[in-house]
């Protein structure tokens, strides 16, 4: 899991005593679903609603990466107002940082008070108040903050800090269904045992390869690897090891295979491997590389995987990916 190291500024509960410091936070990596312009538009418009309850001047939603902080929505009351930087370094000790390296909420009426926040990126910005809570994804990961800040001492009563409170909640749904979105996503479009496309999903991959060769007449090859004794693995050895079998069948072709290439699960014991701009030369030079692959691998179980393949050579025919497929013996 990826974490980056971000620069806090806290006083101790005694208010005695002032520290800085550095703390490492878990944050979400690439695999992370983005958020839609929709919801980022649901966002802005909310915070712009809190600013006008709360006489904030500025309110924004914050998504912090391994070295930055990004600004993904801001909204400002007043055209005049100093505007930020939409990427900001770690360790400026902003806000921010704060927010996320205690994963608490900072509310601060006038920070020109408090000599902690000396020379504070946002300070030095003109924003002496705020009021700001951290945004988690589902899994506890960081994703980063929501800020209400104002160039004036800022006084809120408990029911407009609770109102942000209940924004809070609701960004956190947001996640929550976004991620549920892509998990639901992922499993439609990817093998769960595999890894590789599901039959769905590589199916569409074919039809899309099958009409640009009609169209630029450009060749393309279809391979299909079937482990032929997969029934025999899970009678006599188990699912699980017949399931270790496929597994390590998939991640051969995969690690034979070029960037271009696509490769699905098509059936229990099948998988289809697609080859873009591929002709007589490339596939013989794929076959090789192939069946080496597959006899020098080394499978995860001690089993003897019988492994058969068929290949085709597409070159803008005429016949449809029905009549094709009906010739192979599978």
């Amino acid at each position: 899991m990826p974490t980056a190291k971000v620069r806090v500024r806290e006083i101790e509960a005694t208010g005695h005593i002032a520290l800085q410091y550095f703390q490492d936070v878990a944050i979400s990596g690439n695999e992370r679903p983005k958020p839609s312009d929709e919801l980022i538009a649901k966002w802005e418009a909310s915070i712009e609603l809190l600013c006008k309850l709360t006489q904030a001047k500025v309110g924004r939603i914050t998504q912090i990466s391994e070295s930055q902080m990004s600004t993904l929505t801001t909204y400002f009351s007043e055209d005049t107002l100093p505007k930020f930087e939409s990427v900001i370094p770690l360790g400026l000790a902003s806000y921010s940082e704060t927010i996320i390296g205690t994963n608490s909420s900072l509310y601060i009426k006038d920070a020109t008070s408090i000599p902690l926040w000396e020379n504070n990126f946002d300070l030095r910005s003109g924003y002496k108040s705020i009021i700001g809570v951290p945004i988690e994804w589902p899994s506890h990961e960081t994703f980063g903050t929501l800020e209400l800040l104002s160039n004036q001492p800022l006084e809120l009563s408990r029911i407009q800090q609770a109102l942000i409170g209940e924004f809070q909640v609701s960004i956190l749904g947001d996640l929550r269904q976004l991620h549920l979105e892509s998990q639901l996503e992922f499993f439609t479009t990817i093998d769960p045992l595999t890894q590789v496309s599901t039959r769905r999903t590589i199916q569409d991959q074919l039809e899309f390869e099958f009409m640009r060769a009609r169209r630029t007449r450009s060749p393309f090859a279809i391979g299909f690897i079937h482990l032929t004794n997969l029934k025999d693995i899970n009678r006599d050895q188990g699912n699980p090891v017949g399931d270790a079998t496929l597994e390590d069948v998939a991640t051969a072709v995969v690690e034979t295979s070029r960037a271009t290439d696509s490769l699905g699960r098509w059936s229990d014991a099948h998988f289809l491997l697609i080859c873009p701009e591929t002709g007589t030369s490339g596939l013989e030079t794929m076959k090789s590389k192939l069946n080496s692959q597959l006899d020098a691998f080394t499978f995860t179980e001690k089993v003897e995987p019988q492994i058969e393949t068929q290949w085709i050579l597409i070159e803008g025919q005429d016949k449809s990916i029905e009549e094709i497929l009906h010739h192979l013996k599978f």
